[in-house]
């Protein structure tokens, strides 16, 4: 029996930043900077250390002022996960075409984001002050490629930006995936959201929490997938996402027991001593704004690609779906996504060359029509649905790093009443 479905909450704990071009993420990413480290942009890549830092201070002189944040919104798309997870769009290029794979894109991946599921994502984290260096200044042999006028040379070794600054402490990302097998729950569904205001949530206090999950208690069933990412202790078991709200505060916690490298601040040189010089701005610029186009192609294609396999494993749930159709548009969106990998390679192998706009035609897709209840004849289950529970364990563990995972499953079904 088909029923509405919360097919994965997966949990990180995890370090990383603000959607800002001069923050990057800290250590679970391939892109794992040191101060004083330099950084191209357009293509992720790190590079020397061509500058001298001074003593890192914080904004108020003072090392105290833990704060926390919290947030809860609706991902529509493809790139809105991938943004609010802090994945670049070079860092999810790399990952995607390269091989590079980190865990904050692993996570993202095992999502298969589609447009047939809704999702929600709970975001909070615990962050110490910002220490940024009290001044900089270019070591000798940056000072001398800049003078000989190598600037090609430079970026290659430096890059044109370099770190300067950190934020400590811990983050949490909870994402909720629900299925629908008929226009009808969906519809409920988008009352849920009008009705807490999604739309308009931002940053709130964490005890907005339970007045926001009471609007979707009622979607909360069955599978229920959870990931954590070393240090922070053993995540309490959730089923729904009520019960996640009710274990909110153990999971804040948990993040403010250790502190980790959330974010690394970056700038580019202008104003660092002797040489007051920005390398080429509106060139790089204009590379990463390709970069950007590249890595939204990939999300627009990826996501129209597990919809096609969403659809085609449920067909049962859509009116008057041809598979000669989707199985069409499958070739068609993956020699799309070849080809603006070709894109992508090329623009990583040189920056300065390489990069080119892609004169490729987004394949399109004529979305199927859910069932209605009546047609379907199914129901709402409510609280007679099973429950299955897909849990990653860590078996192995190396400090703050998990070696090897395991995955348990449980599963669960309401005992039947009988009559005498």
């Amino acid at each position: 029996m088909n029923k509405q479905y919360l097919v994965l909450i997966a949990c990180i704990f995890t370090m990383c930043s603000s959607n800002n071009q001069h923050n990057v993420p800290g250590e679970d990413t391939s892109v794992a900077l040191l101060l004083g480290q330099g950084l191209n942009t357009v293509d992720g890549s790190i590079k020397g250390f061509c500058v001298e830092l001074g003593e890192l201070k914080t904004q108020s002189s003072q090392s105290a002022g833990q704060y926390t944040e919290f947030r809860m919104l609706e991902i529509t798309s493809e790139s809105s996960l991938r943004e609010n997870l802090n994945i670049s769009a070079a860092g999810v290029l790399k990952s995607s075409v390269f091989f590079k794979l980190d865990s904050r894109f692993r996570f993202a991946r095992s999502v298969n984001k589609n447009k047939m599921s809704r999702y929600l994502l709970v975001h909070a984290r615990v962050a110490n002050q910002i220490e940024l260096a009290s001044n900089f200044n270019f070591k000798q042999s940056a000072t001398d490629l800049l003078k000989s006028g190598h600037t090609e040379e430079f970026i290659g070794f430096c890059g044109n930006e370099f770190a300067y600054g950190r934020r400590t402490g811990g983050e949490l990302f909870a994402l909720f995936e629900f299925e629908f097998s008929t226009r009808e729950q969906e519809r409920k569904f988008d009352l849920a959201i009008k009705s807490s205001g999604m739309g308009s949530l931002g940053w709130q206090a964490a005890a907005d929490l339970d007045n926001n999950t009471n609007y979707f208690a009622n979607f909360s069933r069955s599978q229920v997938k959870i990931f954590s990412l070393g240090g922070m202790g053993k995540l309490p078991r959730v089923n729904s996402i009520t019960e996640f709200g009710e274990e909110f505060e153990k999971f804040i916690a948990a993040l403010k027991k250790r502190s980790v490298t959330l974010e690394i601040i970056t700038k580019d040189y202008s104003g660092v001593e002797p040489i007051d010089l920005t390398v080429k701005p509106r060139f790089l610029l204009r590379q990463d704004q390709i970069v950007q186009q590249l890595a939204r192609n990939r999300d627009q294609a990826v996501e129209m690609l597990n919809t096609v396999t969403y659809v085609k494993r449920n067909l049962q749930n859509y009116e008057e779906v041809s598979v000669d159709y989707l199985d069409q548009k499958e070739l068609e969106i993956k020699a799309f996504i070849n080809a603006n990998n070709q894109h992508v390679i090329a623009c990583f192998e040189d920056v300065f060359k390489g990069c080119h706009v892609p004169e490729l035609v987004m394949p399109t897709l004529r979305m199927p029509q859910k069932k209605s209840s009546k047609q379907s004849g199914q129901h709402d289950c409510g609280d007679n649905c099973c429950k299955t529970t897909k849990t990653v364990v860590c078996q192995l563990q190396d400090k703050h790093t998990c070696l090897l995972h395991s995955l348990q499953v449980e599963s669960a079904c309401p005992e039947k009443q009988t009559s005498d």
